[in-house]
């Protein structure tokens, strides 16, 4: 009897050490849940800054394709559309940033 309680005891311990997320024990250092908000902080801003910065380029394509009635805006269309290739990825990588911090912080 004395055994099959030491074997549950073992089992239900070592269950529970299996399920405990890694990242948990960092968190509950103040400095690294300290740097983790301070990172997650920055990122959000940052995100913020190239959605602007999208939506503004985004107007400026818009408002070049009105007026383009004789092809004389291409070359700036076709930067202005590289521009936005290069904020998607940036964008993208952020957000794949920022997902993995809020994750840490979970």
């Amino acid at each position: 009897m004395k055994n099959l309680i030491s074997v549950i005891l073992a089992i239900v311990i070592g269950g529970s050490i299996f399920l405990q997320n890694p990242a948990q024990a960092a968190v509950s250092d103040p400095a690294v849940y300290t740097t983790l908000k301070n990172r997650r902080a920055s990122l959000s801003t940052k995100e913020y800054d190239l959605m602007r910065g999208r939506d503004t380029l985004l107007r400026i394509q818009d408002d070049l394709n009105r007026h383009n009635e004789n092809n004389q805006h291409n070359n700036r269309l076709d930067q202005l559309k590289k521009e936005l290739d290069v904020n998607y990825f940036d964008l993208q990588k952020v957000r794949l940033d920022l997902r993995d911090v809020e994750r840490a912080l979970v």
